[in-house]
Formats: C-alpha cells, sequence, structure tokens
C-alpha cells in the first residue's frame, strides 16, 4: 500500500514539471527527508501528505490516498480537470528515474 502511495507522488512531482528540491521547498519540508522518504529509506509520513495537500489544493486527496478518481480537481467546482499521469516509475541506487508513458 505504501509503495503505491510513493508512487502517486512521485507522479505528482513529475505532473508537476518541478524538481525534488523545488517540490521539497513548495510542501515547506526538507529536501533530505522528502527524498529519504522518496527513495525509501522512510516511509511516508502523514506530515508529507499533509503538507502535499495543503501545498496543491487542486490534489485529491481520495486519488492520492486510495488511487480512486482523477489527479486534480477543479478549484471552484470540485470537478476533475485532469486524467491521470501515467508514469514508469524505478528507484535504484537512490536514484528515481520517472519515465512519462
Amino acid at each position: 500500500m505504501k509503495d503505491v502511495v510513493l508512487h502517486r507522488v512521485i507522479e505528482l512531482i513529475a505532473f508537476s514539471g518541478l524538481s525534488k528540491n523545488a517540490f521539497a521547498n513548495k510542501i515547506n519540508m526538507e529536501q533530505t527527508t522528502v527524498n529519504n522518504q522518496l527513495i525509501g529509506k522512510r516511509s511516508i509520513s502523514i506530515d508529507l501528505i499533509l503538507s502535499i495537500l495543503s501545498a496543491f489544493p487542486e490534489v485529491s486527496a481520495e486519488w492520492l490516498l486510495r488511487g480512486k478518481g482523477d489527479m486534480l480537481f477543479n478549484k471552484e467546482e470540485g470537478v476533475p480537470v485532469a486524467e491521470k499521469f501515467d508514469a514508469e516509475v524505478e528507484i535504484a541506487n537512490d536514484i528515481i528515474t520517472i519515465k512519462k508513458k
């Protein structure tokens, strides 16, 4: 289950177009802490999830946590505005590689 949520966090980072460092800054967390969670050295924390949802109000919590629905919602209407970003994620030797399908 944690791996699936981790994959969606990585998918969101890729979709946002931000570097891992810029993403960590946007969610107001230390880059080292975020990176350790992304590469699996530490488990995904509730702080990471809450920080993501706070910094990206257009991201669906239901999608992030359960994989249901679309990634993004229209802020005004609460309706999906984007389809899921489909990516292949590989983590090897503490390096994350994201390839768009």
